[in-house]
């Protein structure tokens, strides 16, 4: 007999049920909303240190100027809003807010839009999240990261990924305002 393995918090199916605009069972020509959800950051287990606010500052500070690192804030703010209606689009290619990482079992990516590094070159960041299948109605953000374009930038997303990965067992998840 065969043990059967469990990953703590498995990808719910399909990937962006929750996040993401889905065909309307009635009418395949129409997008409705996803089931939605409440958003939930992590915090390290071992150390107990909010890694969700540590990292957005981080992702902040990389970015050139007070109005640009305005508008990602923003941005960052929108997408999660958006993304707890169930008002995102999931997808391969720029036009699609939300992507599964291939390099990783349960980890989504929300893309958000190029920015001027503090050093001038393009960064590109991402939140990467889950949405629990054990967990109705919870959306689990497990990193935000900011990324190189090309080849280098690919191999930065994809360990981005897998550290993302990794915090769905090594990190409770709670309500920003319990973390703040």
């Amino acid at each position: 007999m065969t043990k059967a393995t469990s990953r703590p918090h498995a990808l719910a199916k399909p990937p962006g049920v929750r996040t993401c605009m889905q065909k309307d069972p009635t009418d395949p020509e129409e997008l409705v909303p996803g089931e939605g959800g409440t958003w939930a950051y992590p915090r390290d287990r071992a150390t107990g240190s909010n890694l969700w606010l540590v990292e957005k500052q981080s992702a902040l500070g990389q970015i050139l100027g007070g109005q640009p690192r305005a508008m990602l804030a923003a941005e960052i703010a929108g997408k999660l809003e958006r993304g707890s209606r169930g008002k995102l689009s999931y997808g391969r290619g720029q036009e699609h807010d939300v992507e599964r990482m291939n390099v990783t079992s349960d980890v989504l990516e929300i893309r958000l839009r190029v920015q001027l590094g503090a050093g001038g070159g393009k960064l590109h960041t991402r939140i990467y999240f889950n949405e629990p299948s054990d967990e109705a109605g919870r959306l689990f953000v497990l990193k935000i990261a900011t990324k190189s374009p090309g080849a280098i930038g690919k191999k930065e997303q994809n360990a981005h990924a897998q550290a993302a990965q990794g915090r769905l067992s090594s990190c409770n998840f709670e309500p920003l305002g319990m973390t703040a």
